[in-house]
């Protein structure tokens, strides 16, 4: 995974993968298949090893929409942490927000302005 840039983008296995790594990425896909192929600890009810891809455009509106999707994660697991630990806020602006006030998403900010 780090030889081809990827990105973790979301909980789990979500990576997000430059184009410049596509050839890197088909090779990947095909040893995840043969290491399925060959698995020797197949056991009943198990989930099968599997890659798949999903090509992104690359436009504004694209990396807004993405963006907006990373920091509505970011406030949600932020929340969670607050709710398990109380005595330990994450840093808020005076107006509760994450994020200077001029950010196209309210609440958004830098990853540094959000920890």
């Amino acid at each position: 995974m780090n030889s081809m840039q990827a990105v973790k983008i979301a909980r789990g296995h979500i990576y997000f993968i430059p184009r410049d790594y596509m050839a890197k990425l088909t090779l990947f896909e095909d040893f995840i298949e043969l290491l399925e192929q060959n698995n020797q600890f197949k056991r009943p009810g198990r989930v099968p090893m599997d890659a798949n891809s999903m090509f992104v455009v690359d436009d504004a509106k694209q990396r807004e929409k993405m963006a907006s999707a990373f920091y509505n994660t970011v406030r949600k697991e932020i929340a969670e942490y607050e709710e398990r630990h109380p005595s330990d806020p994450v840093g808020q602006s005076e107006s509760g927000n994450f994020g200077p006030a001029d950010s196209a998403y309210p609440g958004t900010g830098t990853e540094t302005e959000l920890l």
